[in-house]
């Protein structure tokens, strides 16, 4: 008898290997699309296109952006004058380890003080909020110029990160709302896929058990 469940522990081993790995980019069609608050526009897309001229200074900037990952990302635009900031929670089952969120912000407000355009990032586990930052568009003002997109900023989530909280302000003014660039990866998953070639191996595997086992009825009759 010991024979036969060695037989099916072998069975068994081999319709679990080899595997394969899965992985999906955030905000691709048929994707889970995150709770949004507060005054605002949400969408996906392929890319988003830019075209600026500070009232300061007079630099004109434009350009496009596409996703990091995937086909498309999301797109949330702070619409108008606005006094309350625009909130996009994301709550999902936990984390692998090497998920990834990626931000950008497209902004011309950058007056620190005056009219500053920025967001807040607030990332929680089952224990609370475990990180947070803050980006303001004055970041993206240097001596040579004006820079509206702050290029992509990659944030690690911990393994078992549960929720992802980002607030984006716009400065009580409706000339040029911010935009807020938003990409997910998620690291691949490990799924157990047998090929042909194992399948084959396993089913003789239990063709050799079934055959022992009616042997031995045989004789015992």
């Amino acid at each position: 008898m010991s024979n036969i469940f060695k037989s099916l522990a072998l069975a068994a081993s081999l319709l679990a290997a080899p595997a394969i790995a899965l992985a999906d980019a955030g905000f691709e069609p048929g994707s889970t699309v995150p709770v949004v608050s507060g005054p605002g526009t949400f969408l996906t897309g392929a890319s988003f296109a830019y075209s600026y001229t500070t009232a300061v200074n007079g630099f004109d900037a434009n350009g496009t952006v596409t996703p990091v990952v995937g086909s498309s990302m999301g797109i949330f635009s702070a619409d108008g004058d606005e006094t309350a900031p625009y909130v996009i929670d994301f709550s999902f089952a936990p984390t692998n380890a090497g998920d990834s969120l990626y931000l950008g912000l497209v902004a011309a407000d950058a007056l620190p003080g005056v009219a500053d355009d920025y967001y807040v990032l607030e990332v929680s586990d089952s224990t609370g909020v475990y990180y947070t930052d803050t980006i303001y568009a004055s970041s993206l003002v240097a001596a040579g110029g004006f820079y509206p997109f702050s290029g992509w900023f990659e944030y690690k989530l911990g393994e078992g990160t549960t929720s992802i909280k980002i607030s984006l302000f716009n400065q009580f003014d409706a000339i040029e709302p911010p935009t807020l660039l938003v990409d997910y990866y998620n690291s691949p998953v490990t799924v157990a896929v047998p090929e042909a070639e194992t399948t084959a191996l396993a089913l003789a595997g239990l063709g050799v058990v079934g055959f022992v086992a009616s042997r031995r009825r045989r004789l015992a009759a």
